[in-house]
């Protein structure tokens, strides 16, 4: 049980990165990509996730949803973006051998009323409505962000460090220049788990330029950066975004990520193989 609560742990720390984030229309066209929110605007962003788990003589789905509000404060005359977000809704369904089928809903207090669900609002619910300040520049980079060790007293310091380093970079990389449709830019986002250290290495794609929208195409190899880490994992994650073209927020989004975590069990190495399905819709508030 405590392995599948990890893998799933692992998959909501990506998935909070993931989030940030019609061919031929536009073609030949330039864009130059910059956040440009409207100050006083509020959104409300939805990341749902459908995962299939499979461990050795075992298989398990697990869906999960997350809602965050995000509220932008200002922008500075600079092109800074000032903001606040805050997770405000979450979901789980599972079945755990031994247990049956758990559901947790953050916003329905007769799913938090079992052992599981009590246990599952303990370590969600002290995530929920606490607000974190951010500054992010025009190319979704995070240049300030409040103190997490303030916001979430009782996380444990490892758990504070691999979350902050995720929030930081759950905004799509912009490139410097301006692309055209089919022009692709790389980034590299980190997660520094010490059980299980790893490394998105994204290439972005402007796959098309349409009337209120800019679509970008991710693709996505999920690599170890510590070949001695206790865990390994070997992915690739593959997801297209519209974003609007006015501002370039996140309107939504579909895609895979395929992932395998080994890890060493009683001296016998064991792989979890996960195929999780993630789409994102945004609306403003």
């Amino acid at each position: 049980m405590k392995r599948r609560l990890f893998t799933v742990q692992i998959l909501f720390v990506l998935a909070v990165m993931i989030s940030g984030v019609a061919f031929g229309i536009g073609k030949g066209k330039k864009a130059l990509l910059r956040l440009k929110p409207k100050a006083g605007t509020t959104y409300i962003t939805s990341l749902n996730m459908k995962m299939d788990i499979e461990i050795p003589g075992a298989a398990q789905k697990v869906v999960m949803g997350m809602d965050t509000k995000f509220n932008i404060e200002g922008v500075e005359k600079n092109g800074n973006v000032k903001l606040d977000y805050a997770f405000s809704g979450m979901r789980m369904e599972m079945n755990m051998p031994g247990a049956g089928e758990i559901k947790y809903d953050s916003n329905d207090p007769s799913t938090q009323e079992s052992p599981q669900g009590q246990a599952m609002h303990a370590a969600m619910g002290q995530m929920l409505n606490k607000s974190i300040g951010m500054v992010l520049s025009p190319r979704g980079e995070a240049l300030e962000t409040t103190s997490l060790s303030e916001v979430f007293p009782n996380m444990p310091a490892d758990q504070l460090q691999q979350f902050g380093n995720s929030t930081d970079n759950q905004f799509i990389a912009f490139p410097e220049q301006a692309v055209k449709v089919g022009e692709s830019w790389k980034s590299e986002k980190v997660v520094p788990n010490p059980k299980l250290p790893i490394k998105m290495l994204m290439t972005y794609t402007l796959k098309a330029i349409e009337k209120n929208d800019y679509v970008i195409a991710v693709d996505a190899k999920i690599v170890p950066t510590d070949e001695n880490a206790q865990m390994k994992v070997d992915g690739s994650f593959k997801m297209d975004y519209k974003l609007d073209k006015k501002t370039c927020w996140t309107k939504g989004g579909e895609g895979v990520m395929d992932m395998g975590i080994t890890m060493n069990a009683n001296g016998q190495n064991m792989t979890i193989n996960t195929i999780t399905d993630f789409t994102i819709s945004s609306k403003i508030e």
